[in-house]
């Protein structure tokens, strides 16, 4: 195929800021997030002060978000992590940073597309449904390669819908609580320091920071964003918003149910009983509301990581396109026809999704030796990369004289310190966010310095000023 008779260029469509915020939030996968991930995290983690914890990451994430769309609006176009870091730092750090986050998101969409077909095969098969996980898998990486090379505006009112009943059911536990424990739903002792830093503090933090995972990914639909000036910084601050505003008081009332005093047992049965670890949050949708909605709540967990499949997909093939696009990797997964999403990249996404299948079956992999790895290192290597972006916004501004202080340097500054501290943490207790402690698994992460290295060293600079502020 001749590439000079094919179209090389941005993608474009018309995303509205709501629509960006819903996709970016669906990463998160909030449902799941709650029910899934956050029996973990009271088991595991600090217990009763974890809402204090959800607290202290969601001021975090807006000071990151402060300094983060205030680049944003300095340095339009496309290409987020890649753009930014060009720009400030030279290109081969955005070299090196790009195929970092592709490396990530790639790790995170494989692993939630593996999770999301266990976890269907899990849930359906107590109706009658029970094809197996490799049945499962074809079909989701199929709907979901669909969507991808489809105009992204699809995949946005797919995932719309889910969000907002996910959202409706989490408010409706939330009312059900109150109305069963009053003022106790809110403890005020669960925001206690002897609480919210007891044993266990760094194991939820670092649980509690994968939940915001994707909320910088606004920055790569900028091409089809409608008004991508204003809708992409403040899709993104609408994102951190959306997610803190549900996963917080959804916490504290969990904790009130549960009682602030009795969480220290629950947690010490919970290490030794995987029931406890899977059920402990749904079951309350059951003795608060009805045993139907937990029944309900268990399948639309499917959707709720199928959404959150979505979501990653879209952002790690729009990584493949712009580091094609700029010629970093193959510029033929840039070439579009007949479309205007990034149809080339979203296959290559696709194709390494479908890889990781092939392997988890030939291995006979379980759910956790396969998800939670893939998981961990996606993890791991966003916040890395948020890190470095909250230090770019400091020296962005700092190099032109930026009279807004606390946007442009204290904001961006706290954002840094913030991440540093988590990467710590993760490195520390890796093993678990992993789910193993082998040597391979610990020392995966060594994958990013070395297409770091790689993307360094290929100081392209093609359609983008690479040049140092």
């Amino acid at each position: 195929m001749n590439l000079s008779t094919q179209t090389r260029v941005p993608t474009k469509g018309g995303l509205s800021t709501w629509q960006i915020a819903v996709l970016i939030s669906a990463a998160a996968a909030p449902l799941s997030g709650v029910v899934a991930t956050g029996p973990i995290a009271l088991i595991f983690g600090n217990g009763a002060g974890l809402p204090g914890i959800f607290l202290i990451v969601a001021a975090l994430m807006i000071v990151f978000g402060l300094g983060y769309t205030a680049l944003i609006r300095e340095i339009p176009g496309e290409g987020a992590f890649y753009r930014y870091l060009s720009v400030v730092f030279g290109s081969g750090v955005g070299n090196g940073a790009a195929c970092v986050a592709m490396l990530a998101y790639l790790s995170l969409t494989t692993a939630v597309g593996i999770g999301t077909a266990y976890f269907a095969d899990f849930t359906l098969s107590q109706f009658g449904l029970h094809f197996g996980f490799v049945p499962w898998a074809v079909i989701l990486i199929g709907v979901v390669a669909l969507l991808g090379r489809a105009n992204v505006d699809i995949a946005a009112k797919v995932v719309v819908p889910m969000i907002v009943i996910e959202f409706s059911l989490l408010l409706a536990l939330i009312v059900a609580i109150v109305f069963h424990k009053g003022v106790e739903t809110f403890p005020t002792a669960a925001l206690a320091p002897h609480y919210v830093f007891g044993a266990g503090a760094g194991v939820s933090l670092m649980i509690v920071v994968a939940c915001f995972i994707g909320v910088e990914s606004a920055a790569l639909y900028a091409s089809e964003a409608s008004n991508p000036d204003r809708s992409i910084p403040r899709a993104t601050i609408a994102a951190i918003l959306i997610i803190s505003l549900i996963y917080f008081p959804t916490f504290w009332a969990i904790v009130g149910d549960l009682g602030v005093g009795k969480i220290g047992a629950i947690a010490a049965a919970g290490q030794t009983s995987s029931d406890m670890q899977q059920g402990l949050i749904l079951r309350l949708f059951g003795t608060n509301i009805s045993l139907t909605v937990q029944g309900i709540v268990a399948v639309l967990l499917c959707t709720s990581n199928f959404a959150s499949f979505i979501a990653l997909h879209n952002a790690a093939a729009r990584y493949v396109h712009t580091l094609s696009l700029h010629r970093i990797i193959p510029s033929a997964l840039s070439v579009q026809k007949n479309t205007d999403s990034p149809a080339r990249a979203s296959l290559a996404t696709t194709a390494a999704e479908t890889f990781a299948v092939v392997l988890v079956v030939l291995a006979h992999f379980d759910y956790v030796v396969a998800f939670a790895p893939l998981y961990a290192l996606g993890v791991t290597g966003v916040i890395a990369l948020q890190a470095v972006v909250a230090a770019a916004v400091v020296t962005f501004f700092v190099r032109r004289g930026d009279k807004r202080t606390f946007v442009t340097v204290i904001a961006p500054s706290v954002a840094f310190l913030g991440f540093v501290v988590t990467g710590f943490l993760i490195a520390q207790n890796y093993g678990i966010l992993a789910g193993s402690e082998s040597i391979y698994v610990r020392l995966s992460p060594l994958a990013f310095v070395a297409v770091f290295t790689i993307g360094f060293m290929r100081r392209r600079r093609v359609g983008i000023s690479a040049t140092p502020i």
